[in-house]
């Protein structure tokens, strides 16, 4: 991956969900359960810091690194993951918040340039 300053990192990670929401419609709105880490959080703070609620937080905390690491070993050969195992549950809550962004704007940035996103094609703006 080349390295990429957060604006940069948001742009690419949005124009990958708006992609996916374009080509999927009502599907991309399935995907939303999939971020377990941060739905934990919401839990937690509803259920006031009940032990249940620690209990799947730490359960999908847990899941989320595991599954990082082991994609990123295993998967790709990639030893970093394994060095910042304990940042992957943050980038569950950061892929919730590019999911959300993904339903608001139908614009991309692909290689510097912004384009409208409409039925998979990119049209320049």
């Amino acid at each position: 991956m080349p390295p990429y300053s957060w604006r940069e990192f948001f742009d690419h990670q949005l124009r990958w969900v708006r992609n996916v929401r374009d080509l999927r419609g009502w599907g991309y709105l399935g995907a939303g359960i999939t971020f377990g880490v941060p739905w934990a959080l919401i839990g937690l703070a509803v259920a006031e810091g009940g032990w249940r609620a620690w209990s799947v937080f730490w359960f999908d905390a847990g899941d989320a690194s595991a599954y990082g690491v082991d994609r990123g070993d295993a998967g790709v050969k990639d030893r970093e993951a394994l060095r910042h195992f304990w940042l992957i549950p943050l980038r569950d809550c950061v892929a919730l918040l590019v999911w959300l962004g993904g339903f608001v704007g139908s614009t991309v940035v692909w290689r510097g340039n912004r384009f409208r996103l409409s039925q998979g094609k990119l049209k320049p703006v």
